[in-house]
């Protein structure tokens, strides 16, 4: 084994790159800040960059492409309507098959991409090579690999099928990906933890789990750069290039490949207008994150997980609630429909009293208002009536009272 440099890339870029050197032997040799200075003797020495795990999102997808270069630049359109940001603005890595035909990809923002680069080229670095983070961890047949500490959590699931985040979220998301994975979930956990780290409690469906201490989380991965190579990022534009000048036959590829891509982009006007959607999405996932932030307040969700954690409490509140709460959430089932339906009206507020459901609305007009109720009464609901109505300048207010089934 070489000596070499380690660098841990942020989600942020307000968070500090910290570095990491190894001897022949894999031990440490140094660690610190980049911001803080690095040794020449480690600035010289071949450097692999780790990427957070909450900045890189793993996924699976079926793609027939068999060139890797097809492959690469056809991801943003297979993936684009799991994705809430803008395709263009993020850089899709493309791993293995697996047993089922899919190809494993990574995803992160383009904007992370450039910073880290820039970050080390400022430094004198050259990265030889990125991995995900959740990539870097131990990886027994048949066990799932999960690394806690102050920071948070990192999970490894597959060679090519991990995710990190905060403690908080871990149970919620833990559920989340056992559910997914079917037949493939794993008979076991293996837990890396740092003395001191407060440990969470792991949820119900989660399986025996055997306990290993670590010296820290960076001690760890480094033991694994060198050996472990799933799931490179710097591919693409990314690409580390030896030699500037292309060969030929390599420019004519590039020169057909711009080609292909034109005439698919003129053949595909469906794509465009999804593709002028991109804001509007983008808005909503910005609101949704707000919600989620007044409701759990001091939870960073990242990238892709989102509506999964969400789902996951909605569940747990469906499965272990009492009545009233199953009334609540079947009467939010019942109406979220005849909301959708109706464009010019916004819910602004409910309410969940004695069984009853108070809903506040604006409106343009009473008679849309009076659209509202009737299309209520069409779903499993015993009665919908408006309470009050208010004149708020072009806008109306209104309060609508919703009584479920057998009340």
């Amino acid at each position: 084994m070489e000596p070499r440099l380690i660098v841990f890339l942020p989600e942020r870029s307000e968070q500090p790159v910290r570095w990491l050197a190894t001897d022949v032997n894999g031990s440490t040799e140094g660690e610190g800040r980049l911001d803080e200075g690095l040794p020449e003797w480690a600035v010289e020495r071949p450097a692999t960059g780790i990427a957070d795990g909450s900045a890189v999102m793993t996924t699976r997808v079926a793609i027939p492409a068999r060139s890797r270069e097809r492959l690469r630049r056809a991801l943003p359109f297979a993936l684009e309507d799991r994705l809430s940001e803008d395709v263009g603005s993020l850089h899709f890595a493309p791993g293995q098959k697996d047993k089922q035909g899919r190809v494993a990809v990574a995803v992160v923002a383009r904007a992370c991409m450039d910073d880290w680069i820039e970050r080390l080229r400022e430094a004198g670095i050259e990265l030889e090579a990125v991995y995900p983070e959740p990539m870097m961890l131990p990886l027994t047949p048949g066990r799932w690999s999960l690394l806690l500490d102050a920071d948070g959590f990192v999970l490894r699931m597959t060679r090519e099928q991990g995710f990190a985040g905060e403690i908080g979220n871990l149970a919620d998301l833990l559920s989340v990906a056992l559910a997914q994975a079917g037949d493939d979930a794993p008979e076991g956990l293996t837990v890396y933890y740092q003395p001191g780290t407060e440990v969470p409690e792991l949820p119900p469906e989660a399986l025996p789990a055997s306990w290993q201490p670590i010296i820290g989380r960076r001690a760890l991965i480094a033991e694994a750069v060198g050996t472990h190579t799933d799931l490179p990022l710097l591919v693409g534009p990314y690409q580390r290039r030896t030699n500037p000048w292309l060969p030929a036959a390599k420019r004519w590829g590039v020169v057909a490949g711009l080609a292909l891509v034109a005439l698919l982009m003129a053949t595909t006007r469906a794509w465009l207008e999804n593709h002028r959607l991109g804001d509007r999405i983008v808005e909503q996932e910005r609101q949704l994150q707000a919600s989620f932030q007044e409701v759990f307040p001091n939870r960073d969700i990242a990238t892709g997980q989102l509506r999964q954690v969400m789902a996951a409490r909605l569940e747990r509140l469906r499965a272990a609630g009492d009545g009233s709460s199953s009334n609540f959430l079947a009467l939010l089932e019942a109406i979220s429909p005849s909301l959708d339906e109706t464009a010019n009206i916004q819910a602004t507020g409910l309410s969940f009293r004695r069984g009853d459901l108070e809903l506040e609305v604006t409106a343009g007009s009473l008679q849309e208002v009076d659209k509202l109720k009737q299309a209520l009464a069409n779903r499993r609901i015993k009665r919908a009536a408006v309470r009050s109505t208010t004149s708020e300048g072009e806008q109306v207010r209104a309060r609508l009272t919703i009584e479920p089934e057998g009340s």
